[in-house]
Parts: C-alpha cells; sequence; structure tokens
C-alpha cells in the first residue's frame, strides 16, 4: 500500500518511513490528536540514530539526520558510511 513512499516518494522528499507514519496516525486518530503526533514523531526522527536496526549484522554506522527530509537522511548516511547510493548496504540502511 505504502510502496510509493520509498526513494522519498521517488524525488528524495520526506522521508516515506514519516510519510506512512502520518497516515496510519491519521487513520486512527482525531485531526488535532494526529498532528501533534505527527510534529512529536517528526521531532523524535531528527534527532535519533537510524538505523536502528542492523539488516544481517552489517554493523552500519549510526546517523543523525537533523532532517526529516530523504535527501538529507540519505546523503549524511552516506557520507559517514562511504557506501554509495545503489549499494546493498545503504538499501539495508
Amino acid at each position: 500500500m505504502f510502496t510509493n513512499a520509498s526513494s522519498g516518494y521517488q524525488i528524495s522528499t520526506l522521508c516515506g518511513s514519516l510519510g506512512t507514519a502520518a497516515a496510519c496516525i491519521g487513520s486512527v486518530c482525531k485531526p488535532d490528536v494526529a498532528k501533534q503526533l505527527i510534529v512529536k514523531l517528526q521531532n523524535w526522527y531528527k534527532v535519533s540514530e537510524f538505523p536502528t536496526y542492523q539488516p544481517k549484522n552489517l554493523n552500519l554506522p549510526l546517523t543523525i539526520s537533523e532532517s526529516v527530509l530523504y535527501s538529507d537522511s540519505v546523503s549524511k548516511f552516506m557520507e559517514v558510511s562511504g557506501y554509495e547510493y545503489d549499494s546493498p548496504e545503504r538499501k539495508s540502511q
């Protein structure tokens, strides 16, 4: 259902996980509550270390995006990790 969210909605905009989470929150909360929760989620995302899940025990470096934008988050990870955009490691991130 949310495959359109990958790669920042295909144009490197909002992180797809945040857009998907916002849609889910909006589907079960009243609008005023949903807006408050989404702001809290976005603020948390900007300061959290990712990836929290280490796929295949790759020991990927943790980064803090300081942004909700896909391009910022991925660029920071690529800079710290040294992985290229098309690398399996970056895709696992």
